[in-house]
């Protein structure tokens, strides 16, 4: 009964309801036109007219990080008696636009902001001032986690080589980020809309072909109430979000039609999601569809294809941990190192579109089943997995692929030991010396290893070292002291609860004893 309630429930997702597409009156995706879905899609979730300007562009590498020129340091402080100061540090001006504006035209100059609180129109970032490939506009806290934006975030389309650095939006508005070379550290993103087709933070657009493109959100959380996913990339393309912490808090009204989620890849190509983590969901999201959800419903002309997600972690999700579905084909996507705990059902296909996902090194723990594909075609190849305790680990035919360990789940795999006694103390880890260690394919594991950082710190999409698996140690968590500390401001449960540390917390679902 839990495997039909989730084939119910995924296939309601396609009804032509979903995502606002009824409603569209502007041009549809590419040289579609009339009232198409995307007309609805840009009326209702990016607010834009839906008119598309045709097919994404190649991949490709990006144009560089920049850096190497220091340019000048423009000072902005909230409590400053008006905006009229020249933005010195003994003058600065009071409005983080007014500091933007004088940023200098050969890029490499740093606005900073004073510790405070910044709201009303006057301080919304609708525009920048665009730096150089050899040398970004830096926009910062003066100190982390100190500075507080109430106002908007609507960055437009354009080449803008900035980056953001240490700051926090918090606002019941869409935060969203269009354009081009845009990069984001160390920064959280509170709250979201209560209702209508709209999310937290959305990177992307049918206003445009590609929506967005060489974006990178880094050591960033998102969370607070409002907004129907946490994070959309939709119509996109080389897209990087690399250890960003997300935390549906409910908050926003269904309307029977437009499902929920945490991380939302829609349409898009070339992204990358590299040890991402969704935590700790709110109780009664209705309408929830996945932690990690990939809607595939033909509304942009930009391919779905060449998406990774990399050592991404999903914790005691309302319903699937992973899904894929809609009518549009799916290629050249993998799942590696993924973990999967506590969620109460699995990781499904579903749609009539064809999709090629290959899941490799899954850990799965608990919930309905392990890997469905509901409807269909194409392959879902699953190896070097764990499906502990999964009831059905493959169903509605999802690939066995080989050297799957499915103890206490039915429709096994080659592997049938216990994997606590052989090598799973932790979620995150296969121990050395366990004998799941080398039970895998070549000799190689069976079960997730997500224990280092992945991907080159500032690296955009095509930049040597974006995806790699690095030498850096994951844990514990960067920043997990401030992201608690923000997220337990909206609500102190789960690993916010007192006298808890988000490490920890995951390391000891098991029941042993954290190393860290």
């Amino acid at each position: 009964m839990k495997a039909l309630l989730v084939r119910v429930l995924l296939t309601a997702a396609l009804l032509p309801a979903c995502d606002g597409r009824v409603a569209g009156g502007g041009g549809g995706a590419g040289d579609r036109s009339g009232g198409g879905y995307a007309g609805g899609l840009g009326s209702g979730l990016i607010g834009g007219s839906g008119v598309s300007t045709g097919a994404a562009g190649a991949g490709g590498g990006a144009a560089g990080r920049g850096g190497g020129v220091s340019g000048p340091s423009i000072y902005v402080d909230a409590a400053a008696a008006n905006d009229s100061g020249t933005g010195t540090s003994a003058s600065p001006k009071k409005y983080i636009p007014s500091g933007i504006a004088l940023l200098p035209s050969a890029g490499g100059g740093t606005v900073l902001i004073r510790s405070g609180t910044y709201g009303g129109n006057a301080n919304d970032i609708t525009t920048l001032k665009a730096g150089l490939a050899t040398a970004w506009n830096v926009i910062k806290a003066e100190t982390d986690g100190a500075v507080t934006i109430t106002s908007e975030l609507q960055i437009p389309q354009g080449a803008f080589y900035t980056q953001f650095e240490g700051l926090r939006w918090s606002s019941r508005n869409q935060k969203s980020i269009q354009g081009r070379y845009l990069k984001f550290f160390r920064s959280a993103f509170e709250g979201g809309p209560t209702s209508g087709n709209s999310v937290s933070v959305a990177i992307g657009t049918n206003d445009a072909t590609p929506g967005a493109e060489f974006v990178l959100l880094e050591d960033c959380w998102v969370y607070g109430l409002g907004g129907r996913y946490k994070v959309l990339i939709y119509n996109a393309q080389n897209i990087v979000l690399r250890r960003v912490v997300a935390r549906h808090d409910g908050g926003w009204s269904y309307d029977q039609q437009n499902p929920q989620g945490v991380f939302s890849v829609y349409e898009s190509r070339n992204v990358r999601l590299q040890n991402c983590l969704s935590v700790d969901p709110a109780a009664d999201l209705d309408g929830y569809e996945a932690d990690y959800y990939g809607p595939a419903n033909s509304t942009t002309s930009t391919p779905y294809d060449n998406d990774r997600w990399q050592g991404c972690m999903s914790f005691d999700g309302p319903n699937n941990a992973f899904a894929i579905e809609g009518p549009k084909t799916v290629t050249n996507c993998s799942v590696e190192d993924f973990v999967s705990y506590n969620t109460a059902q699995g990781i499904a296909h579903n749609g009539s579109g064809t999709k090629t996902v290959t899941y490799d090194r899954i850990t799965k723990i608990g919930g309905a089943y392990g890997f469905a594909r509901w409807a269909g075609g194409g392959t879902m190849t699953v190896t070097n997995s764990i499906l502990e305790n999964s009831e059905t680990a493959f169903q509605a035919g999802a690939g066995n692929g080989g050297f799957n360990n499915t103890f206490g789940s039915s429709s096994g795999g080659a592997i049938t030991s216990d994997p606590r006694a052989n090598g799973l103390l932790f979620p995150l880890r296969i121990e050395a010396g366990g004998a799941l260690k080398t039970a895998g394919s070549g000799g190689g594991q069976v079960g997730a290893e997500i224990m280092k950082r992945v991907g080159a710190s500032g690296a955009l999409f095509g930049e040597p070292g974006f995806e790699s698996v690095t030498g850096d140690d994951l844990w514990p968590w960067p920043n997990e002291r401030r992201l608690q500390a923000d997220m337990a401001a909206v609500s102190a449960r789960g690993f916010c609860a007192p006298g808890k540390r988000l490490t920890s917390y995951l390391f000891e679902r098991l029941g042993n004893t954290s190393p860290y």
